[in-house]
Parts: structure tokens; C-alpha cells; sequence
């Protein structure tokens, strides 16, 4: 019997299917969803560098002496701003003796005060403060000097500080310290901002403070015993107050 050729080319022409077990290779492997990239972190540090001579009204640069007027200005500035302090000439040598002395004075920044770094030019303060900035530059969001020099007389390292420098004459004034803020900004103020404070009532207070604990007659008084009518006192209240509440 003849064969038809043209049936036969047909079947050549089908492709041929391989039927078996399912190689384990083949099996499609789970895809996992890359974990979200951490979020940037927002710049929010306000700075004011600070250089010594704007507070300090001795002619030698040796010895420190400050006023009251300027230590004030200075402190309602950082309050205002919330603003983190960097020295930036002599003092950041003995910055925890200066800290004492500005606290005695009032200045009692909130956030921890930070020095410029040394170069081999200590004059340089320009490039100190650029390279301060570098380091922090993911955190610093606004930043302002106020300083006794220009430094602004390189043209190189004045063109980034153009605008971010405040040359104090004399003492640091309310003029300084408004060009500071108009560039820092405002922190946004807490429920206990509104509160005034007698700012000549906290320097007597502390006076009061230092003179007593240098007294050797002077004693604290003892704390209140169980027996005590004031503690029975405030017991009876402490109850009523948790059976109201509960």
C-alpha cells in the first residue's frame, strides 16, 4: 500500500513535546518586595557660631570679662531660635570653663555647645566654620556667625558666607542679634514660651543661691518626716485625690 508523503511531512513537521517529571529548576522561585529605602532625614539644626570677642569686653585677649546686657542679648537670641552654639576663637580651648562663666551670666544654651575644629591657620576662622558646616551639612538647616572680624576677605570662602555673617562692633547688640534671627528663623514656641520670665529676679536668685551654699552655717532643711502634720497633710490629699480619679 502507497504511503501518502504529504501526511508524512506533516507529522515530521510537528514538534515533539518532552512529557515527564517537572525538574525542580523549573519551579519559579517567590519573589520578595525590596524593603522600602530609609527615609532621608530632614535638615532641622539651626547654628550660630559665636566668636569670643563679641561678648568679651576685656582689651586682653588673655583674660575674659563679661557684661550683662551683652550675655542677655545673646541667650534670648537662642532661646528665640533654638539654636545650637559653636565657638569659634579663644574660648573653645576651655569651652567647660566657658560654659561655667556664660551660665553664671545667664547664657544657658539648651542644646550642647560645639566647637569649630583647628587648623594649621587659627586666623582662619572662615575656614573653620566652612568645615564645620561640611561635616554637619545633613543636619544644618539654617546657620548664621556673628564675629568681631569680617570674614569675608577671601573670595573663595566669602562667597558661600555672604549673607550668613554678622560683623559684631563692640558688643553684641539687638541689631546683631536681629540679623541672626531674620536668618535663622523662629522655633516654633511650646505651651511654656508664653510664660514671661523676671530675668532680673533669676540673676538675684542665683546670687542668693551661690552665697548660701558658700555659707557654712547654711543647711537645707530636712525633709518632712511620716509624723509630720504637712505630710500627713499631703497623705489625706494624695488619697482623696486617687479615689476621685479612679
Amino acid at each position: 500500500r502507497g504511503v501518502d508523503t504529504k501526511q508524512t511531512s506533516k507529522v515530521h513537521d510537528m514538534p515533539s513535546i518532552v512529557i515527564g517529571a517537572r525538574d525542580e529548576d523549573d519551579e519559579e522561585s517567590p519573589v520578595f518586595a525590596a524593603p522600602p529605602e530609609p527615609p532621608v532625614p530632614v535638615p532641622s539644626l539651626r547654628v550660630l557660631f559665636v566668636d569670643d570677642d563679641v561678648l568679651n569686653s576685656s582689651p586682653d585677649p588673655r583674660a575674659m570679662r563679661l557684661d550683662d546686657e551683652p550675655c542677655r542679648v545673646l541667650q534670648s537670641l537662642l532661646v528665640r531660635t533654638d539654636a545650637k552654639m559653636v565657638l569659634t576663637s579663644h574660648w573653645r580651648r576651655h569651652k567647660a570653663y566657658v560654659l561655667e562663666v556664660l551660665g553664671n551670666y545667664g547664657v544657658l544654651p539648651k542644646r550642647e555647645v560645639d566647637t569649630t575644629p583647628f587648623n594649621a591657620d587659627t586666623s582662619r576662622r572662615d575656614l573653620e566654620i566652612l568645615q564645620w558646616l561640611n561635616t554637619h551639612r545633613q543636619e544644618v538647616a539654617a546657620w548664621f556667625v556673628l564675629d568681631s572680624q569680617t570674614l569675608l576677605q577671601h573670595p573663595g570662602p566669602a562667597a558661600r558666607l555672604e549673607g550668613h555673617v554678622r560683623q559684631v562692633q563692640g558688643s553684641l547688640s539687638a541689631a546683631d542679634t536681629a540679623a541672626a534671627e531674620a536668618v535663622l528663623g523662629t522655633a516654633v514656641p511650646t505651651p511654656l514660651d508664653g510664660l514671661k520670665m523676671d530675668e532680673e529676679l533669676v540673676f538675684k536668685m542665683q546670687d542668693v543661691m551661690m552665697l548660701l551654699s558658700s555659707s557654712p552655717q547654711f543647711h537645707p532643711p530636712p525633709r518632712a518626716t511620716e509624723n509630720s502634720s504637712a505630710a500627713s497633710e499631703f497623705d489625706r490629699l494624695l488619697q482623696e485625690a486617687k479615689q476621685r480619679f479612679r
